[in-house]
């Protein structure tokens, strides 16, 4: 039987692993070309990144990539966002998520289709490496 949210605590999802302890991890990610989401408990996490060779950041500890802010999300950088910027992983604040998503969903309608994959990377990498500064340049302007 799962415990009532109360009892857990917190957002009340219990972890979908043991089914015993509250969720403070949730993974996103492909299984056999499957979408799967998790809501893992600290220990279930760590077994999960273990047997897949990942190592997944806290958010609860976790800084803005952009500005330094508390971050309330984080992602595994794609192909073309590891280009750029050199780790794994980054988290965002929400003002500066939003910028990003704003630059990005405007610039990425300029790549074309018929590049093929690889130049299709490279020129989505490029992209990235103007909406970082920007993202960037924004957030500074808004601290000072």
């Amino acid at each position: 039987m799962m415990e009532s949210q109360r009892e857990l605590g917190g957002s009340g999802h219990a972890c979908s692993r043991c089914l015993k302890e509250q969720a403070t991890h949730h993974i996103c990610h492909f299984n056999d070309g499957m979408k799967e989401h998790l809501e893992l408990c600290d220990e279930c996490a760590k077994k999960w990144n273990k047997s897949n060779a990942i190592s997944i950041p806290d958010l609860r500890d976790a800084t803005c990539y952009y500005c330094g802010a508390p971050a309330v999300s984080g992602g595994i950088n794609q192909v073309w966002e590891k280009k750029v910027r050199g780790v794994d992983f980054h988290f965002t604040c929400m003002p500066c998520i939003e910028n990003y998503s704003r630059l990005f969903l405007k610039r990425i309608e300029t790549i074309s289709a018929d590049l093929p994959p690889e130049s299709q990377i490279e020129e989505i990498s490029k992209v990235i490496e103007v909406i970082d500064k920007e993202v960037r340049s924004m957030a500074a302007r808004l601290k000072n």
